[in-house]
């Protein structure tokens, strides 16, 4: 997903366990990636967030979220939700902040799925 927001010039050799690395910034999304963006139905995703939290004893305000950019959104969402390591590990290999999201929607809807008091 690093390629929505910058791209590897030049990756410096280092003798240690770390990795260094000169980069060109993206200060906007392409056309394409905009509208898609614009496509992505947020709210549908905060207020699957909203449940996920809610069944875990945790409360969010999600008026916070308002001014917000969507990919900051998707971004967050993904960081602060306590899926197992591969389902984060899943996440980290979305190519795309596109894919990020609709990984997010389908990860949150199972949860809240079995969480589901409806389920016998």
């Amino acid at each position: 997903m690093g390629q929505d927001c910058f791209k590897l010039k030049n990756e410096i050799e280092l003798k240690k366990k770390i990795r260094l690395a000169e980069i060109k910034t993206y200060s906007n999304l392409s056309k394409k990636e905009m509208l898609d963006l614009n496509k992505l139905k947020t709210l549908e995703l905060l207020k699957k967030y909203e449940k996920f939290m809610a069944d875990r004893g945790l409360g969010i305000n999600l008026n916070y979220f308002k001014k917000a950019e969507k990919t900051n959104i998707i971004k967050f969402i993904a960081m602060t939700t306590s899926f197992s390591s591969a389902e984060k590990q899943m996440l980290l290999e979305a190519a795309s902040v596109k894919e990020l999201f609709k990984k997010l929607v389908t990860q949150l809807q199972y949860y809240n799925l079995a969480n589901s008091s409806s389920i016998n």
